[in-house]
């Protein structure tokens, strides 16, 4: 099911309703907490040695659209 600018999509699935509230209420403590940085904080690392490296906020955030792109997918085509 494709939807278009300014279409209602519909979820009559109610596991899919359930996965997009809960997505929907992450993504909002997601924005809070990406509004409260800095833009020297995007790139911080809590832990930067040679054998081992975490992901900065820019890098999570990145991955996190890609991962919801994926989710979304999945909820328009069943």
């Amino acid at each position: 099911m494709e939807v278009t600018e300014g279409q209602k999509m519909e979820i009559t699935n109610p596991e899919a309703k359930t996965f997009l509230s809960e997505l929907l209420i992450k993504r909002e403590v997601n924005r809070d907490f990406y509004q409260l940085l800095s833009e020297e904080q995007f790139d911080f690392r809590e832990i930067d040695t040679p054998k081992r490296r975490s992901s900065s906020p820019r890098e999570f955030l990145a991955h996190q659209i890609d991962i919801t792109r994926d989710y979304l997918d999945g909820v328009n085509s069943g």
